[in-house]
């Protein structure tokens, strides 16, 4: 396995050289990181240097908060920075090729003249008050990330991804109300469009949108084309006229974005994705109440006499299911099976019991959703409760002892979510056809594309 760079050896990197300000937090603590207040980390403050002419290629940085440096035409490709902080940077000339940044906030830098081919990510993390300034990205995928007074300007987006990004205001919607200010509340209710996503003057190309309120973006004086919004939300003003003045009609939307989507402006729905003014209306009144998403159901194999009265009630309501008995295929490896499935699937469907949360696999295939949940920022695990263990466990119960911070985390997450009671049909007891269409039928408004 790959491993991170010793700070002392990445020290040396920026000592070597042309010396401009080089200052070194000696007496760094351990602390709770800003994105994972579970994951400790050294941390290393290198700031006020110049770093000109050198490959930070092939390396993994972590812990190291960069701070007011600048870095000049710099090779970081195949690099990673993880558990970071970049504050008050500039990357100028500077080459990202199949780089990844993730969990490192980024907070008042400058990307200027920057490039990337084939891949560059940037996930689960912040980027505020930043600028990216003619620079060539190839592949650049950004999810899970909160953005605020972010601007792409006259940069060019070849064949990128953006899924599940958050401007501020929609953030917010995502935390739990209990963090919920009265001045975050205002912010959430203001009907004041912010700038906190800009692109201006540039060109996006095959560029993937997923999952993403465009809420407070705005699209300025640039060509958006051959472009795919997915499950997205569109607003009034993401789009105007001064957009695609030389290539209209080539975008992609999707029948979800147009449900979510109240006020797309006509000309642009006819001009950028080359629709007439009545489908959008159309095909709200046509969905409004049939779309449905994709289900994984997991569930132990001791409860699968319900798994599987459940699977038919979802399928003959015209709901795609995984369900392991049925569509497992021979061959290939257990896990794969799953990891493969939940990702394809949009719900995961939790069946709670005393077996199940002591199921290994179970515990695999829930730990999986939590990772989709955390990266899209939505709510992908669907728990319903058969029995009261989810609710009685213990810390200490769980075994084995390595496990117990993995299962009780998905246990914790599980609890967070509302969990239908189905007790009454655990083990075929209750057989009453009319109650337990009831309750599916509460079951399937949950998982309702809403």
């Amino acid at each position: 396995m790959e491993e991170f760079i010793d700070h002392a050896e990445l020290i040396q990197l920026f000592q070597e050289g042309n010396i401009e300000g080089l200052v070194v937090d000696k007496d760094s603590t351990q602390r709770g990181h800003p994105l994972s207040v579970s994951e400790y980390y050294d941390e290393v403050i290198i700031s006020n240097k110049i770093l000109k002419e050198k490959s930070l290629a092939n390396i993994k940085i972590h812990g190291v908060k960069f701070y007011k440096c600048k870095f000049v035409n710099i090779d970081f490709s195949n690099t990673t920075l993880w558990m970071a902080f970049l504050e008050d940077c500039i990357f100028e000339k500077c080459v990202f090729t199949q780089s990844i940044i993730r969990k490192t906030p980024i907070y008042g830098c400058e990307f200027i003249n920057c490039r990337s081919r084939f891949y560059f990510n940037i996930s689960e993390t912040y980027m505020e008050q930043s600028t990216i300034e003619r620079c060539t990205f190839e592949g650049l995928s950004i999810s899970g990330t909160y953005v605020s007074r972010l601007i792409f300007s006259k940069t060019t987006l070849d064949d990128g991804t953006f899924r599940a990004n958050f401007p501020g205001r929609d953030a917010l919607t995502s935390f739990p109300k209990e963090y919920i200010t009265i001045e975050d509340q205002a912010l959430i209710d203001s009907e004041e469009v912010f700038d906190d996503l800009i692109y201006r003057d540039c060109k996006l190309n095959f560029v993937d949108f997923r999952v993403v309120n465009f809420v407070d973006t705005k699209f300025r004086n640039t060509e958006i084309s051959r472009c795919s919004f997915i499950d997205c939300t569109l607003h009034g003003y993401n789009i105007d006229q001064s957009n695609n003045r030389t290539n209209w009609g080539t975008n992609y939307i999707d029948l979800n974005t147009l449900v979510n989507s109240q006020s797309i402006d006509l000309k642009v729905l006819n001009n950028m994705f080359n629709l007439n003014e009545n489908i959008q209306e159309a095909v709200q009144e046509l969905l409004k109440d049939k779309i449905m998403n994709s289900v994984f159901i997991s569930y132990s194999f001791k409860d699968s006499a319900l798994a599987n009265a459940i699977n038919e009630y979802l399928k003959s309501n015209k709901v795609s299911t995984f369900l392991w008995e049925q569509n497992a295929a021979g061959g290939q490896p257990l896990k794969s099976i799953m990891r493969t499935n939940i990702d394809s699937n949009d719900r995961l469907l939790f069946i709670a019991s005393k077996d199940s949360l002591k199921s290994k696999a179970c515990h695999y295939e829930l730990t999986q959703g939590r990772e989709k949940q955390n990266q899209l920022w939505k709510t992908v695990l669907y728990p319903i409760h058969i029995d009261d263990f989810l609710f009685t466990v213990k810390y200490e119960d769980i075994r084995p002892p390595e496990k117990r911070d993995e299962y009780w985390a998905n246990i914790n997450d599980l609890k967070e979510i509302n969990s239908l009671d189905f007790k009454s049909f655990n083990g075929g007891k209750n057989t009453d056809k009319e109650e337990f269409n009831k309750s599916m039928k509460k079951l399937i408004e949950s998982l309702k594309i809403g």
